[in-house]
């Protein structure tokens, strides 16, 4: 995913401040998945801007001595408002490890103007 140089162009992340879903905003919001596991926080969104969809979660996970970051592709999400948690759809095996280097490798979508939507 991060090495395919011929889709980075259209692939931008979005940090998840700027992301918002059922009119929250989704910064540092829980990510679960569909059993209720903690899976980590979310940290931004992969998006594919010329098919303007989101394509992956970035999930921060780990302590902050030894900080982690995983991609979930995306499948499908419900967010919990009460709770500030993210129920997401998605196989863990499929998780793919992530650094703080290769989120800077894509462009980011950081103009506040252009806030992404989930759902």
């Amino acid at each position: 995913m991060c090495n395919d140089k011929t889709s980075a162009p259209r692939l931008h992340y979005v940090d998840a401040h700027h992301v918002q879903g059922d009119g929250a905003c989704l910064d540092r919001v829980d990510v679960r998945g569909e059993t209720g596991q903690q899976i980590g926080t979310l940290d931004g969104v992969i998006v594919d801007v010329e098919a303007g969809r989101v394509l992956y979660f970035v999930v921060h996970s780990g302590n902050g001595r030894v900080p982690r970051w995983k991609v979930l592709p995306f499948v499908s999400a419900r967010l919990d408002r009460s709770h500030r948690a993210l129920s997401v759809e998605c196989d863990r095996a499929l998780a793919v490890p992530f650094s703080k280097l290769d989120r800077d490798a894509f462009p980011n979508f950081a103009d506040d103007e252009h806030k992404s939507t989930l759902f």
